[in-house]
C-alpha cells in the first residue's frame, strides 16, 4: 500500500538522496539525522522530520480527530505528539518504525487533552454540558467507534499492537511490516489474527459487537480516509517547532500554551513505566544483596488461594464495598474492575479513558465508586450499574495550580461520605497538594500546598476531622479538615515510599516504608509519638492495612510477601508468599474474614484470614 507524498517532500528529495537513499532510510535513521542536524543544519533536520510526519502524521491525526472531535483540539494534540517525539528524540531507541510508539503517545496526549477540556468546561460553569458529553446513551457515531478502537489497540500487548498499527492503521503490507519488525511474515500474520481476536472480544464488551464495528477493524486503514492529508500549515508549523526544540528552544517559546502543557505532561506520563522498571530494578538489587531469590523463580500460588485474573497490567489499588459483596480493583491497564466475590467473577469493567488507574474507593453508603489516575480527573461511577455519573476536574482554581498535570496518586471518602479527598502533584514546581471536595455543594474547598514531594497516600480518621497524608520521601502530615490547615507533622525516619492506614479507632497510624529503613512505623495519633517500628520485611513495603477489629495489621512488600502483625505487641503472626510480583495494595473485607492483595503480576489474591492467623495466636 503506497503512501501519499506532499510537495514539500518532493522538493527536498535531492537532499535525502545525497545523504542516503530515501527508500532505504528507516525511521531510526531519519530521527538520528534530525538529532545530528538540528543544531546547525536546520534545513536538513526539517526535511528529515517532515518525512517522519509524512509517514506517520495521517495515523496520528486520525487518532486525535477520533478522540477529540474538535478540529482545533485535534491539531493541538497532533502537534503535542510530535513535539513529545522531539523532546525524547535523543533518549528513545527505535530500529525502524516509530508508528507504534507515536500511536501510544497520541492516545496519552488525547486522554490528557480530554482532562484539560473537562477542567476548562468546569471553570466556565458548563458542568451540565460536560455531563452530557460524558454520558453514554448507548448510541455511538463512527468517530466514537473509531476512538474506542484506538483505545483498545493501545491496550494490546506490544507484540500484537505493533503489527496492528503498521498494517491496519498505517497501511503496510504483511511483508513490509515483517521487514520493519524483523519478524517472519508468518509471525506477522499469526499475531495479527490473534490481535483481531482480542480486539473482537474487547470491543464486544464495550458494546461494539455489531458487524459494522468489527468490520471497521479490518478496513479502517484501507478506507478512502485512511491516508487523509494532514493540513499543510499544521505540518509546517509542527516541523518548525520540533526542530527548534531539538536545537534548544523551550516548547513554550515555539508552541501555544495548550500544546506546551500537553508536552510537559507527556514527560511525566512516559516516566511511569520507567519508574515501575526502576523500582523493580531496585528491588532486584536488594534481593540479590540479601539473598532473596524467591521472586525470580517460577511462582505457584499457595494451596487454597483464590486468584482473580483479568487485568492486563499491574494492579495498583483495591477497595471492598461496604457490604463486602464486591471488590473494586484499579490498574495500569486503565481499567477499573468490579468483582462479585460470591461467584469469584468479574461483574463489570470500567474504562477510565484517562490513563493508568492509581486509586479506587467506595463511598460509605456503597452507592458510588470513585477512581483516579494519571490524568488529574476523578471519575465517579454508579457502583450498581457501572454507569459513569460524573467527572470532577481535580484542579479548578486557574490562578493557583494551573501547572498541576501530574495526576492523582490517592483518593479517599470521608467516613460520612460528604467529602472526597485526593492528592495531586505538579510537574513544574515543588508544590504537591491535598485537595478536598464538598460533594453536596459540588465545589472544591481551597487548600494550601501540603508537600514538597509527591503525596502518595491518604487516610481519614474515624471521626472525619483528621486526614493524614504521606509523601514519597516518607513525610506524614495530620491536618484539620474543617480548618484546612496542618495540625501536626509526624517525626520518623524518612523512607523511599509511604503508605498509610489509621486503626479503626483512630488511635494508631501506620506507615510502610523502604530504603534506608524497611519497617512499619506506628504512631500514637493523640501524642504524635512514634511508639513502634515493626521490622521483618526484607524489601520495600508498599502497602499496609488494619483489620476491622484493629487487632492486626497486614503489610505487603515488593517481593510479593504479605506479613500479618499483632498491633499491641508488634509480634509477627504470619508470613505468606502471595504473588510473583510486587504487592501494591491490601484491603480487609468489612467482616475481617478476607484479605485481598493486588499485585504488579496483574492479579488479585483473596486469602482467608482464619487460615493465615488463628485466634489462639492473638493475645
Amino acid at each position: 500500500m503506497g503512501r501519499g507524498r506532499s510537495a514539500f517532500a518532493t522538493r527536498h528529495l535531492p537532499w535525502l538522496f545525497e545523504s542516503g537513499t530515501a527508500i532505504g532510510l528507516s525511521d531510526g535513521e531519519l530521527l538520528g539525522r534530525v538529532v545530528a542536524s538540528a543544531p546547525g543544519g536546520r534545513e536538513a533536520a526539517e526535511t528529515a522530520f517532515q518525512v517522519l510526519i509524512e509517514r506517520h502524521g495521517p495515523m496520528v491525526f486520525r487518532v486525535c480527530e477520533c478522540a477529540l472531535g474538535d478540529q482545533h483540539d485535534a491539531e493541538d494534540a497532533f502537534q503535542a505528539t510530535f513535539l513529545t517525539l522531539a523532546t525524547k528524540a535523543r533518549t528513545i531507541w527505535v530500529k525502524d518504525s516509530l508508528g507504534p510508539w507515536l500511536h501510544g503517545v497520541a492516545l496519552r496526549v488525547t486522554a490528557k487533552s480530554k482532562a484539560n477540556i473537562a477542567r476548562r468546561k468546569f471553570r466556565e460553569r458548563k458542568a451540565a454540558e460536560m455531563a452530557a458529553t460524558h454520558q453514554d446513551d448507548g448510541s455511538k457515531s463512527d468517530r466514537d467507534r473509531a476512538a474506542v478502537l484506538h483505545e483498545e489497540v493501545g491496550r494490546l500487548p506490544e507484540k500484537y499492537r505493533a503489527p496492528i498499527v503498521l498494517c491496519y492503521l498505517e497501511g503496510l503490507t504483511h511483508e513490509a511490516a515483517a521487514e520493519h519488525l524483523n519478524w517472519p511474515v508468518g509471525t506477522v500474520r499469526g499475531r495479527l489474527s490473534r490481535a483481531r481476536g482480542l480486539l473482537k472480544s474487547r470491543l464486544a464488551r464495550r458494546g461494539l459487537a455489531d458487524p459494522a464495528a468489527l468490520l471497521m477493524v479490518a478496513t479502517v486503514a484501507t478506507s478512502s480516509q485512511a491516508h487523509a492529508d494532514v493540513p499543510a500549515a499544521l505540518m509546517r508549523s509542527t516541523t518548525h517547532a520540533a526542530v527548534s526544540v531539538l536545537a534548544g528552544a523551550k516548547t513554550s517559546a515555539v508552541a501555544s500554551a495548550t500544546v506546551a502543557e500537553l508536552v510537559r505532561s507527556m514527560g511525566r506520563a512516559l516516566m511511569w513505566p520507567k519508574l515501575k522498571s526502576a523500582v523493580l530494578a531496585a528491588v532486584a538489587v536488594i534481593a540479590v544483596g540479601t539473598g532473596i531469590y524467591a521472586s525470580l523463580a517460577p511462582f505457584t500460588a499457595p494451596e487454597g488461594a483464590s486468584i482473580l485474573k483479568g487485568h492486563e497490567d499491574s494492579v495498583t489499588s483495591l477497595a471492598f464495598s461496604p457490604d463486602g459483596r464486591y471488590l473494586a480493583s484499579g490498574g495500569f491497564d486503565s481499567r477499573v474492575r468490579l468483582w462479585d466475590l460470591a461467584r469469584r467473577t468479574e461483574r463489570f469493567r470500567l474504562a477510565s479513558g484517562l490513563g493508568m488507574v492509581t486509586s479506587v474507593a467506595f463511598s460509605p453508603d456503597g452507592k458510588t465508586l470513585a477512581s483516579a489516575g494519571h490524568s488529574p480527573v476523578i471519575t465517579l461511577w454508579d457502583a450498581r450499574s457501572g454507569r459513569k455519573l460524573e467527572t470532577i476536574p481535580s484542579g479548578q482554581d486557574g490562578t493557583t495550580y494551573t501547572a498541576l498535570t501530574d495526576g492523582v496518586h490517592a483518593l479517599a471518602f470521608s467516613p460520612d461520605g460528604r467529602k472526597l479527598a485526593w492528592t495531586l502533584g505538579s510537574n513544574t514546581e515543588s508544590k504537591h497538594y491535598v485537595r478536598l471536595w464538598d460533594r453536596a455543594a459540588g465545589r472544591e474547598i481551597p487548600m494550601p500546598p501540603m508537600h514538597t514531594a509527591f503525596a502518595t497516600s491518604l487516610a481519614f480518621a474515624r471521626d472525619g476531622r483528621t486526614l493524614a497524608s504521606g509523601d514519597w520521601t516518607g513525610i506524614v502530615k495530620l491536618w484539620d479538615v474543617e480548618k484546612q490547615q496542618v495540625r501536626r507533622t509526624l517525626k520518623g525516619d524518612k523512607g523511599t515510599f509511604s503508605s498509610l492506614a489509621f486503626s479503626p479507632d483512630s488511635r494508631w497510624l501506620a506507615r510502610g516504608s523502604a530504603v534506608p529503613k524497611i519497617a512499619i512505623d506506628l504512631w500514637d495519633v493523640s501524642s504524635g509519638e512514634l511508639v513502634a517500628a515493626l521490622q521483618g520485611h526484607r524489601v520495600a513495603i508498599l502497602c499496609v492495612a488494619f483489620s476491622p477489629d484493629g487487632r492486626t495489621l497486614a503489610s505487603g512488600d515488593a517481593g510479593g510477601v504479605v506479613k500479618v502483625w499483632e498491633v499491641t505487641s508488634g509480634r509477627e503472626l504470619a508470613t505468606l508468599k502471595a504473588h510473583a510480583g510486587t504487592i501494591a495494595s491490601l484491603a480487609y473485607s468489612p467482616d475481617g474474614k478476607t484479605l485481598a492483595t493486588g499485585s504488579w503480576d496483574s492479579s488479585v489474591g483473596l486469602w482467608k484470614v482464619s487460615e493465615l492467623v488463628t485466634p489462639q495466636r492473638i493475645h
